[in-house]
């Protein structure tokens, strides 16, 4: 019984030159169909999600940019104080809600998305590394965002122009 060969079709059948091939044409066209449908679904979202940023990404951008801007003004000596904790935790829950909501529907090219997403990484860690309430932000953090919004703001002018929407940030 030594050196026989199973009854069964199989690959073992095959010189494994022809196995490899025949290997190698199924991987290519799984590959193919793979991306051909990941291109085709991508199509379909990129069209979905520039319907979804027309109607509601400009007016929440200015929103978050204008608590921001809020949160920057505070003094020192508010930052003791429960109201403004509060405000606080607010700020961090429409902050992680903006960006969960934004962070994959945005292309790359928005520009006032990465900067207004680059101060609240800023201002959130901050809280989130010395605890809400407990130290204030420094006066060279809050200067260096506040530069950082405004080029947020008017990128975000220069994007509802190009689309050509009605709506204006207050």
């Amino acid at each position: 019984m030594s050196d026989e060969r199973p009854s069964e079709p199989g690959p073992h059948h095959l010189k494994p030159i022809d196995w490899h091939r025949r290997a190698l044409l199924g991987v290519g066209v799984g590959l193919g169909a793979a991306l051909a449908s990941a291109l085709l679904a991508g199509k379909v979202r990129a069209g979905a999600s520039k319907s979804k940023l027309s109607a509601d990404y400009y007016k929440n951008t200015a929103d978050i940019i204008k608590q921001t801007k809020d949160i920057l003004d505070l003094d020192a000596a508010e930052y003791t104080d429960d109201a403004t904790g509060e405000r606080l935790e607010e700020f961090k829950t429409a902050t992680k809600a903006y960006v969960a909501d934004y962070r994959r529907l945005v292309s790359p090219a928005q520009k006032s998305f990465s900067e207004t997403y680059g101060v609240i990484t800023a201002v959130v860690g901050h809280f989130t590394t010395f605890g809400i309430g407990k130290r204030p932000l420094p006066e060279k953090l809050k200067a260096k965002e506040r530069g950082r919004l405004e080029a947020a703001e008017k990128a975000l002018e220069r994007e509802m122009a190009r689309d050509k929407t009605a709506f204006t940030p207050v």
